[in-house]
């Protein structure tokens, strides 16, 4: 009532502006618009279905605009490239924070080696380590891992594209000897083992002459030892267990180089090795023996077998002592999986030549062989 009251009271040139904005004002107060005499005169009520006039105000939106736009396929795209940069970034961190944790751990483990190894510079012991740490350890398995993996992508190239399309040749023109091949897996061990361990060759004046057919001999320490032994630069022929010669790449350019599988428990098998290496020793081959037949489990030489030393008595062929010296403290038998830190390396100490005489036996070769690779190691290890 008191705002119709106030309704009678505007003057006609107010009266048009309070009657465009009565039916919003009713709309908002329910007040009747017509239906009573005297109330608002000359208006009109708008239908029943009608909607509410609003003057220019709009409803509220139920979303805000950006978010209405991110329904888009483009939008969705754009978030999606924006957590994905997000996410990178933060990986990118967590990998820079890594990287800079691992160098720390690395570095603080090389100090560690370095002075252990320094305190033993000179070793009283040549038997293996069994005193690493944790760290020590871990970096063993990190380094064969690489190691193994170095190798691989090593001797599968030149397998390929060196060993297959030499060996035709070598069968032609050097059926015997297969010097191009030995080149291969001179090559071979080269490129696998620089990165990891250091060999020295000590006197290599007593060596033969590249050409001279001669039995070589040496203590058996670890699996890199067939390594290690490429660094005489002369070429030889292993006799080595049968099952190497099933192993992928390995064993295969074994076969092809013209290496004597053994099968040690087989006495024919034994006695057919010895025929097959005076055929070759004959044909100007040199053959290459580890007469403790199996690599030393503790760092100890073992017992000499006689075969080697058999051939070179019937042949005239003299003999090549070698003391290996430092491959079972890098990667012991039966810890093939884990490749330590040795600082000295490798030694490979190379004796003067002994030549079968007229009197000598094999046996009495054997045992003189024994003691002059065996003088070259700590006392414990004889």
């Amino acid at each position: 009532m008191g705002a119709a009251c106030i309704g009678y009271s505007f003057s006609e040139g107010s009266k048009s502006l309070y009657t465009s904005q009565a039916p919003r004002l009713a709309t908002a107060t329910k007040w009747p618009l017509t239906g009573q005499s005297g109330h608002l005169r000359g208006m009109t009520r708008p239908p029943v279905h009608a909607a509410p006039q609003t003057s220019g105000l709009q409803p509220m939106p139920l979303q805000h605009p950006h978010m209405q736009a991110l329904k888009t396929p483009e939008s969705k795209m754009r978030g999606l490239l924006q957590s994905a940069s997000m996410t990178s970034v933060w990986v990118a961190a967590a990998a820079a924070l890594g990287m800079a944790t691992a160098c720390r751990f690395f570095k603080r483990a090389a100090k560690t080696d370095l002075a252990m190894a320094t305190a033993m510079a000179v070793p009283q012991s040549g038997l293996y380590r069994t005193d690493y740490n944790v760290f020590q350890e871990f970096l063993a398995s990190l380094k064969a891992i690489l190691f193994f993996v170095t190798n691989f992508l090593v001797a599968a190239p030149l397998f390929v594209f060196g060993m297959l399309p030499l060996y035709p040749i070598c069968r032609a023109f050097d059926p015997h000897v297969r010097r191009a091949l030995d080149r291969v897996n001179w090559l071979w061990a080269t490129l696998s083992s620089f990165l990891f361990y250091k060999v020295e060759v000590v006197n290599p004046e007593n060596l033969p002459a590249e050409g001279v057919a001669a039995m070589y001999v040496a203590n058996h320490q670890s699996w890199l030892d067939i390594f290690a032994m490429y660094s005489l630069n002369r070429s030889f022929k292993w006799v080595s267990k049968v099952s190497i010669f099933y192993i992928p790449i390995t064993g295969w350019a074994m076969g092809l180089t013209g290496h004597v599988a053994l099968r040690r428990t087989d006495r024919r098998s034994q006695m057919q090795v010895i025929k097959d290496c005076m055929f070759k020793m004959r044909n100007g081959v040199s053959m290459f023996f580890f007469p403790e037949g199996t690599r030393s489990k503790t760092g100890k030489v073992g017992k000499f077998q006689k075969g080697a030393f058999t051939i070179a008595k019937k042949l005239k062929t003299p003999i090549v002592p070698i003391t290996v010296v430092g491959t079972g403290n890098i990667m012991q038998p039966g810890n093939e999986f884990k490749m330590y830190s040795h600082r000295p390396g490798v030694k490979l100490i190379v004796h003067p030549m002994i030549y079968p005489g007229e009197e000598t036996t094999d046996v009495e070769l054997m045992e003189q062989s024994y003691d002059v690779i065996t003088a070259s190691l700590p006392a414990d290890c004889q």
